[in-house]
């Protein structure tokens, strides 16, 4: 297999280098990293191998807790490379639940937790379970609106789970520091899939699901902790994920920064964004949700004649594509990353005409395929 970053490799050359290592990527047209990426056969590996050392030789081993410690510094210098941060100011948990509990305890009872518009239904519910367990009201806001005077946790995504595009932080921030809130930043949907620094936010801390662009196993999310928290009382707070998956974000995310290149990543990611949306937004009968003008690598949208289900439905039976479902607010999320290939954008952007050309009544539907051994 060639290296993607040799600098004579073609675009093809490096897309062909890169989905060998992201098998996922042949089984169907993938637009839902927003629900999870690919994940690499590289970072697969070296977990299955750790577990198999493991089981035969045992997990008693005096050095484990060194080797705990080995594996999270690991995994916290790579996410840090991608932050711009200090590693020294990440920490590691299972799930935005847990380290949105830890910073929620610097709240009295009957404070707020307010969420500043449209989230992923993930942080939606992590921040409802935090409200409860911690006795906190929940209020959820539109970017614009005033925060409640009692608000003490501030939870914005840096994209808006509608459409896609960037949330204006700084007005927020502002709101917030008068009334002496903290600002929690979701960078789930952006670490990873364009230009990240957590310097160049107006927060006070930003977490990060890691099996989003970054590639990694499910259910270990990073925080990055600014001046104003102490990273040492906040991490003594959390449980740290189990040792195979700090491994395994460390593997995902080096083999991001090291085999594919960073930079190579984020320009290509943003390429096949702006390539899909020009393809989408022309298509009569096909609506791009929130600016037109935005660049975003997440598109929210809906067909006129069709539900976001039976869309969903249709485009994977036609094409193999694979989208992000959000059927509470009833519109498609597709995304794209480095792996997308521009024959299947085409190919995904001519059925999403093809369906709206019709409605579900008229169009002929395509059988689905039948697995043998199920």
């Amino acid at each position: 297999m060639m290296d993607p970053m040799d600098p004579v490799a073609t675009t093809e050359q490096r897309l062909t280098a890169i989905r060998e290592v992201l098998p996922a990527t042949g089984a169907g047209i993938r637009l839902d990293a927003t629900i999870a990426g690919p994940f690499p056969a590289e970072t697969d590996r070296a977990m299955r191998e750790l577990d198999a050392w493991r089981l035969r030789v045992g997990r008693s081993d005096p050095g484990r807790l060194d080797d705990l410690a080995q594996r999270g510094a690991e995994a916290r210098s790579v996410v840090a490379a991608v932050l711009g941060a200090d590693p020294d100011r990440i920490v590691l948990a299972s799930g935005i639940r847990a380290i949105l509990g830890a910073l929620a305890t610097r709240a009295d009872r009957g404070a707020v937790l307010c969420v500043v518009g449209a989230a992923p239904s993930a942080l939606e519910a992590a921040c409802a379970a935090v409200a409860r367990g911690h006795d906190l009201g929940l209020r959820v806001v539109e970017p614009g609106d005033p925060l409640p005077p009692a608000t003490r946790l501030v939870v914005v995504p840096l994209l808006d789970a509608r459409t896609g595009d960037p949330v204006d932080l700084s007005p927020i921030a502002q709101q917030a520091r008068g009334i002496d809130a903290l600002v929690v930043v979701d960078a789930s949907w952006t670490a990873g899939a364009t230009e990240l620094r957590v310097d160049a936010l107006d927060a006070d801390a930003v977490v990060i699901e890691t099996d989003h662009w970054l590639l990694g196993p499910d259910g270990v999310t990073a925080g990055w902790l600014g001046d104003r928290l102490d990273v040492g009382t906040i991490d003594g707070l959390l449980d740290p994920p189990p040792l195979t998956s700090m491994l395994g974000v460390a593997r995902s995310v080096g083999w991001l920064l090291m085999y594919v290149g960073l930079p190579w990543a984020l320009e290509r990611t943003r390429d096949t964004a702006r390539s899909l949306r020009d393809a989408l937004a022309v298509l009569p009968g096909v609506s791009i949700l929130g600016d037109a003008a935005s660049t975003s690598h997440v598109l929210g949208l809906r067909l006129d004649a069709w539900s976001a289900v039976d869309a969903a439905e249709e485009l994977g039976r036609r094409c193999f594509a694979v989208v992000d479902v959000d059927e509470p607010r009833d519109l498609l999320r597709v995304s794209t990353g480095p792996w997308s290939r521009d024959d299947e954008l085409e190919r995904f952007a001519r059925e999403v005409a093809e369906l709206a050309r019709h409605t579900p009544a008229s169009l002929p539907r395509r059988p689905a395929l039948t697995v043998l051994g199920q």
